[in-house]
């Protein structure tokens, strides 16, 4: 009998909880979008690149291209057919020393890159969501190597990290923002 009791009860709560998720708008991230209901497609332009690095316009365009498609909430689309425009311009890009060995030679290196994006609703010719240096959330780093070709690699495996979360983070806070 109060073995019931207790189920009744926790059932009651889970009940309640429930009710009010429901009722405040709550969603799970990644579940859904607060975007204007007529926008479903976006074009992804080539990233306007305004940093020394050579390469960032193509490793982030193809990033946001990818990281879009595997979400699949927004159908990625030519000029012609878009809902929206993502515009992105890497401000800023450094490698900065991560860490030292004891006889003060860098053992590893991160990439700090910052980005602007603003998307454009098409339709109503207005900004629906900017957020200016944008700057990856998650750690890339690389360790240099005596040989360059190496280091060339594990950097360029790095930036093409860095592009992938700073993509990811634009997908999560275009879709959350609203």
């Amino acid at each position: 009998m109060k073995n019931c009791n207790l189920r009744s009860k926790i059932l009651h709560l889970a009940s309640c909880i429930l009710l009010f998720i429901s009722g405040c708008g709550y969603h799970f991230i990644g579940s859904g979008s607060g975007l204007p209901e007529h926008i479903k497609k976006v074009v992804i332009p080539l990233t306007v690149n305004r940093t020394a690095e050579p390469g960032l316009e193509d490793i982030l365009a193809k990033a946001l291209i990818e990281e879009f498609m595997k979400d699949g909430r927004l159908k990625v689309v030519s000029t012609e057919e878009a809902d929206t425009i993502l515009h992105s311009v890497v401000v800023s890009f450094q490698t900065a020393p991560l860490s030292f060995d004891n006889r003060g030679f860098v053992t590893a290196y991160k990439i700090v890159m910052k980005v602007d994006f603003k998307l454009e609703d098409i339709r109503d010719k207005k900004i629906i969501w900017e957020e200016k240096e944008m700057e990856n959330s998650l750690k890339s780093d690389y360790k240099p190597s005596d040989d360059l070709i190496i280091t060339k690699t594990l950097k360029d495996e790095a930036i093409r990290k860095t592009c992938r979360n700073i993509s990811q983070d634009v997908i999560s806070r275009i879709h959350e923002a609203f």
